[in-house]
């Protein structure tokens, strides 16, 4: 079906540039026969022609857009498909080194770019070379001459500008890609870190990166832009000389009485209307080199996806309640750089353990490693089961982050994102827990309020027992908690962490800190320089 209509389109669009030639060289002959003033019945055939061309060129048009982009969607379609069953393949671990927005970028920007390969590339590319073998056919018959020079003319467009640009644009693709990746993540660092920034007085300095980002970008684009137009020049002068030439051949054959008069016009025309045609080449093959490195990076992730498909074993064992969290000799790399090793602990449910150390030592890395998030090397086990065979791995390991986020949407949906299935009366047993009824009973409207976009405030306080009451409606018996104090006051610190102990008082706590007063209250420490 799918290549069915492939070559529909391919049809359409050529008779979509075969009318446009067609209305334009049957005007010009209509239009130089009727200053002959010949009986009407004469023109009546070319007056119906220039009507049919100008209807069949836009129903054609209409036509090619609606079965090629019909091709392009489901194509794209399935290729977003595959990147999601990639990403699941691969997992947190394997999707880290595309850092910032650049995994985002394989879904949408480079997904998108692939509904190109159809719409901007195949089906003008042949319908155009279909068109201009009839085109060059046609002028060859009206006279022969002409048609050398129009076929000489299609040569250039076709041929010698399209390979050039592939030269040229090719690094004028990856090199935009590069330019876009790089803005994204700055923009992203300066949006997302503001105040981390502003603290630091790195604000400048990053605001500096983002403008040299942006520059670079518009260099590459510009250069892509010149070369367009220097293309565009050189199939205006292939075309123009197609056109000279032709008019030449069809004048003297004309003062030879070898052509009559509104054939000229003719001959003349053909050129000058397949000036469309011949710009579609260089079109083509420049859309073409920027879906091929589209198509290349997500190819990367497709193979990374069957590689480790084919080299890591499938996650076949349910685990119904663990108790022991074991870690032998763990070490995690980034970049090519063992930035932790030779971690060893056990954590076993009801009990805390805090992973201390300054900033910079590994707490996070670890933790990312616990969490699943990351490769490592070593042992990792719940139950004596390497977590990387745990079907429901992520139903028994869960995580509070520093900062809680809250969504623009009611608490009742900001709970659910934890339990999808919990009903009401599990949420409110939820915030009781969590020590936010308080909170809870100044709201109007229950658990339809909204919060998270300025209609409701809540302190931080309040923003980290959310995060308790979402943990608490999951099933997980162990649970990460990435510095649970961090941004609190000694007052509302202390009251959360005694929250944390008595709601968690049957789950095993990993706490990431640097707080020592946090570390004193777990039931045991490892420590990481």
């Amino acid at each position: 079906m799918k290549s069915r209509l492939g070559v529909l389109a391919v049809l359409l669009a050529a008779s979509t540039m075969l009318a446009a030639v067609g209305l334009v060289a049957t005007g010009g002959w209509l239009i130089s026969s009727a200053a002959l003033m010949p009986p009407i019945l004469v023109l009546q055939v070319a007056i119906v022609a220039v009507r049919f061309f100008g209807i069949a060129r836009g129903a054609a048009r209409w036509g090619e857009r609606v079965v090629s982009h019909e091709v392009a969607l489901t194509g794209t379609t399935r290729q977003r498909v595959a990147l999601w069953n990639a990403a699941a393949v691969l997992g947190p671990r394997g999707i880290w080194r595309l850092r910032g927005s650049d995994a985002l970028d394989r879904l949408t920007a480079d997904s998108d770019a692939l509904q190109d390969d159809v719409t901007r590339v195949r089906t003008p590319f042949i319908a155009a070379a279909l068109s201009a073998a009839l085109l060059v056919v046609l002028q060859f018959t009206n006279l022969a001459a002409a048609g050398v020079a129009l076929a000489l003319a299609f040569i250039v467009a076709g041929v010698v500008v399209p390979l050039a640009t592939v030269r040229i644009e090719r690094d004028i693709a990856q090199a935009s890609v590069r330019a876009r990746i790089a803005l994204s993540q700055h923009i992203d660092t300066v949006v997302n870190h503001s105040d981390d920034l502003r603290l630091l007085g790195m604000t400048d300095s990053y605001l500096a990166l983002v403008d040299a980002a942006d520059r670079e970008r518009v260099s590459v684009e510009s250069a892509a832009s010149r070369w367009a137009g220097l293309s565009s020049l050189l199939t205006g002068i292939a075309t123009g000389l197609a056109l000279f030439s032709g008019l030449a051949a069809g004048i003297a054959s004309y003062s030879r009485d070898q052509l009559d008069g509104p054939m000229i016009a003719v001959i003349a025309l053909l050129p000058w209307a397949s000036a469309e045609i011949m710009s579609t080449f260089a079109q083509a093959t420049t859309a073409r080199t920027r879906v091929e490195v589209s198509r290349q990076r997500i190819e990367r992730v497709l193979a990374d996806a069957q590689h480790r498909a084919a080299n890591h074993p499938v996650p076949t064992v349910t685990l119904s309640a663990p108790q022991a969290l074991r870690l032998r000799s763990v070490a995690v790399r980034w970049d090519d750089v063992d930035v932790v090793r030779d971690v060893s602990f056990d954590l076993e449910r009801g009990r805390s353990l805090a992973l201390v150390g300054p900033s910079g030592s590994g707490k996070s890395s670890i933790a990312s490693a616990v969490l699943g998030l990351v490769e490592y090397r070593g042992s990792i086990a719940l139950d004596g089961t390497e977590i990387g065979q745990v079907l429901d791995y992520s139903r028994h390991v869960t995580a509070m982050l520093q900062t809680t986020h809250v969504f623009a949407t009611s608490v009742r949906e900001n709970l659910k994102l934890a339990s999808p299935r919990a009903t009401d009366v599990q949420l409110m047993q939820a915030l009781e827990d969590a020590g936010l009824m308080p909170w809870f009973e100044t709201l109007i409207d229950g658990l339809d309020t909204r919060i998270g976009d300025g209609e409701r405030g809540m302190s931080g306080g309040e923003i980290q027992r959310l995060g308790i009451a979402r943990v608490l409606l999951t099933s997980a018996g162990f649970v990460v908690l990435d510095e649970p104090t961090e941004h609190l006051d000694s007052e509302t610190a202390e009251a959360v962490w005694k929250t944390l102990r008595t709601t968690f008082s049957d789950r095993g706590l990993l706490v990431i800190t640097h707080d020592e007063r946090v570390a004193a209250h777990c039931d045991g420490q490892v420590r990481l320089a």
